[in-house]
């Protein structure tokens, strides 16, 4: 579990460069924890649902969480 954290961590820093192109804005990116080997990406705060859906599919492609989801807001 400490290395699918890791792996977050790492994705998270590549992609924190990254601004919607459209509305050159970031999003902001969470791990949390469910039980003791599940963890579950949370995207929030985001511009628009196209870029929150990309930076998504780039946890996905990683394909070491238990789920990705992005919070409705």
């Amino acid at each position: 579990m400490m290395y699918d954290f890791e792996v977050f961590e790492e994705i998270k820093k590549s992609l924190s460069k990254n601004k919607c192109s459209v509305h050159n804005k970031k999003l902001k990116m969470e791990a949390n924890w469910e039980n003791e080997y599940d963890i579950d990406i949370v995207i929030s705060k985001y511009c628009c649902a196209a870029f929150a859906e990309e930076i998504a599919k780039k946890f996905i492609e990683a394909d070491r969480f238990t789920s990705v989801t992005i919070a409705e807001q």
